[in-house]
């Protein structure tokens, strides 16, 4: 590695194996899992977040939060 030059740990793999190719796709497939679930009370707010490695950022893409009866 080159001192003072910007790398990012996404960098480090190979884009082409990457299993998830639509994330938000992925999450509300999870999300619809735990809701239905009959573990999961029915009043839990469920959401799905993405973590961007390079930035820290996390992004809410799924929300599954219940109305009140």
């Amino acid at each position: 590695m080159e001192s003072g030059a910007a790398h990012h740990i996404s960098s480090l793999y190979d884009w082409d194996g990457i299993a998830i190719a639509d994330f938000e796709k992925s999450l509300n497939y999870d999300v619809s899992l735990i809701r239905n679930s009959p573990g999961t009370p029915k009043h839990v707010e469920i959401y799905g977040l993405f973590y961007d490695i390079d930035s820290g950022e996390l992004t809410e893409l799924v929300r599954d939060v219940p109305t009140e009866a």
